[in-house]
């Protein structure tokens, strides 16, 4: 339980910490969509919300299961300096270290 709280509160740090640019640029990583129909339509409801404001840029991506693969994904959305992560983690411990980074990243440019 207080990995799960962890992991949620890191995360809500980092969306917290976003920029206040006209246009928000928001990523995502998803653990497989295509196989859970849940994480299919969270992306279809997240990609018709972003297109249908001028103010958000989306960069949506599926680790496809592998949690390499999602680890090196944040790492990209961090170098991309999105202003806000949204994770569905492969494996909850295994993105910890990437999460820490991100809200490292985003406590740096406040």
């Amino acid at each position: 339980m207080k990995l799960r709280t962890t992991l949620i509160a890191s995360t809500a740090i980092v969306l917290a910490g976003a920029a206040s640019a006209e246009t928000m640029k928001i990523g995502i990583t998803q653990n497989n969509v295509g196989v859970d129909s849940y994480q299919t339509t969270y992306e279809n409801a997240f990609i018709a919300a972003a297109e249908g404001s001028a103010d958000v840029d989306a960069v949506v991506l599926d680790a496809g299961g592998d949690v390499a693969r999602q680890i090196a994904q944040i790492e990209d959305l961090i170098q991309q300096d999105v202003d806000a992560i949204i994770i569905w983690p492969t494996n909850g411990e295994a993105v910890i270290p990437a999460v820490r980074k991100a809200h490292q990243r985003v406590s740096r440019s406040s």
